[in-house]
């Protein structure tokens, strides 16, 4: 939801590719949009996957989509 209000798009048109293209092209928007990649990745895997995870995985995966959502507050888009 924040990304689709963030980018004033439908929540479930939000897609990694779609981000990506709405970045500037700078070092700093790539770092972003593959942390941003690896946190789709992360959510569609505990989504899909009968994949177990433990106590200090689920915090990696919360203090990645905080660090996300924080680099995004400074994000200037096309």
């Amino acid at each position: 939801g924040y990304l689709g209000d963030k980018l004033d798009i439908p929540n479930q048109s939000v897609s990694v590719d779609g981000v990506e293209e709405r970045l500037k092209v700078s070092d700093q928007d790539r770092q972003i949009a593959a942390d941003l990649r690896k946190l789709f990745e992360e959510l569609d895997l505990g989504r899909f996957a009968k994949v177990e995870k433990g106590r200090e995985d689920m915090k990696a995966v919360y203090e990645l989509a905080e660090r996300v959502i924080s680099s995004f507050e400074k994000v200037k888009f096309k």
